[in-house]
C-alpha cells in the first residue's frame, strides 16, 4: 500500500488529492487535506442542504 503511515493514529495517509461527493446531490470536490474536505462538505451542506445539514 502506497501513502505515509500517520504514527499519532496509526494509519496510512493518501499521497495524492482527496475526493469528496455529496449523497443528496451532484456536488463534488477535491482537496489537499483531511480538514479542507470536511469544511467544503460542511460548507455545501449548510448553503445547499441545511436539514441535513443540521443532522450532520
Amino acid at each position: 500500500m502506497h501513502g505515509r503511515h500517520c504514527a499519532r493514529r496509526g494509519r496510512q495517509r493518501s499521497e495524492g488529492p482527496l475526493t469528496g461527493r455529496c449523497e443528496h446531490c451532484e456536488w463534488y470536490a477535491i482537496e489537499r487535506s483531511h480538514a479542507a474536505m470536511v469544511k467544503s462538505y460542511q460548507d455545501h451542506l449548510r448553503e445547499e442542504h441545511p436539514d441535513a445539514w443540521v443532522r450532520a
